[in-house]
């Protein structure tokens, strides 16, 4: 989370810890990370607004453990990307890896760099996965 608030300026996008993802009225998904254009914020909530309210969700980002990988991997990442998610990652504890998936794009595992470029920026974000699950 740290690192993407370095790389997404306020005035462009808001990450988010347990931020929500719902479409009323049945649909509620909470991703350990998510980021939202500043655009969905500024115009589409107050701070008294529901989640309900935004409709553009760049990244979601599931952190799975043990007794959470097939929720995650198989109802969750599927459902986020449905909605419209761009791009979901889900950071694997047990494997030390990150899968990453987009619509139409089979999951990938990645090992090494995660490369995530939202087109509204210029230069792309990139992190290594051994950083991410240094302590």
């Amino acid at each position: 989370m740290r690192a993407l608030n370095r790389y997404l300026s306020p005035e462009v996008a808001q990450v988010f810890a347990r931020g929500s993802v719902e479409v009323e009225p049945n649909l509620h998904l909470e991703p350990d990370v998510l980021v939202v254009p500043e655009d969905q914020l500024r115009h589409g909530m107050d701070p008294e607004a529901r989640w309900t309210a935004i409709r553009s969700w760049w990244l979601a980002v599931e952190v799975s453990g043990a007794g959470s990988t097939p929720y995650d991997r198989d109802y969750k990442g599927p459902a986020y990307l449905a909605l419209g998610v761009r791009e979901v990652w889900r950071v694997d504890l047990k494997d030390r890896c990150v899968f990453v998936s987009r619509p139409g794009v089979s999951e990938r595992r990645i090992d090494e760099e995660i490369v995530w470029h939202p087109p509204e920026r210029p230069e792309p974000f990139v992190l290594s996965v051994a950083d991410l699950f240094q302590s």
